[in-house]
């Protein structure tokens, strides 16, 4: 009895294992197939210096997400009462 519950909970772990590994391959072949190229952007921040940093980034080919950290390290030094770490705002 015991080596049937045995050989079923390892069914079981086995098979759910391999359902929820196959949504995340399927999503990930659809998200390389769906990339996108825009010839605009824009960036705007409280402060020229991050606003012109990011749009650099963006201009090197960057992302959003990789101009938006970019921005965050520039506000944290010209402008920390923007609400980074230790900007007390």
């Amino acid at each position: 009895m015991l080596r049937a519950i045995n050989r079923y909970s390892l069914f079981l772990l086995i098979l759910t294992f391999l359902l929820l590994s196959f949504p995340l391959t399927t999503s990930r072949a659809v998200a390389a197939s769906q990339k996108s190229a825009f010839s605009q952007g824009m960036v705007v921040t409280q402060d020229r210096w991050a606003s012109e940093a990011g749009l650099q980034v963006l201009k090197d080919g960057g992302n959003a997400v990789d101009a938006a950290v970019t921005i965050g390290f520039v506000l944290a030094v010209t402008l920390p009462q923007a609400g980074n770490i230790g900007g007390g705002g």
